[in-house]
């Protein structure tokens, strides 16, 4: 069933992403101390809160499309603003409530998202 492949590939995705934010919190905090680690680790928290955001917009517009076809789309535009929302201001916070480092923040985040290809290659 489709429903079980998502489900499962979410399980592989949000899993390989925690993996990519310890090793880089680890190589972060190794190589530039523990504030680039930190940065890296909520760059990387990001981008599971993301996954979790985007899935939770997933489910709710393929409810929606079977009720309301005409808006159907209208939980993944409204997810995904929540989703740039959340990211800008975890960043702002982090950048300028905790004084982390932007650049890691970023690094962090991106790496993360490469937990995506997880269920790609599967």
């Amino acid at each position: 069933l489709l429903s079980d492949r998502l489900a499962s590939c979410f399980k592989q995705v949000v899993t390989t992403q925690l993996g990519l934010l310890l090793v880089t919190f680890a190589v972060a905090s190794l190589a530039f101390g523990v504030g680039h680690g930190l940065a890296t680790a909520l760059g990387g928290g990001l981008a599971i809160l993301n996954t979790v955001l985007a899935r939770r917009s997933i489910i709710r517009a393929s409810k929606l499309a079977y009720t309301r076809p005409d808006v159907g789309m209208l939980p993944v535009f409204s997810g995904l603003l929540q989703r740039i929302f959340v990211f800008a201001a975890g960043f702002v916070g982090g950048v300028l409530l905790l004084g982390l480092p932007p650049l890691p923040v970023i690094a962090g985040f991106v790496l993360a998202q490469l937990g995506y290809l997880a269920c790609k290659m599967s």
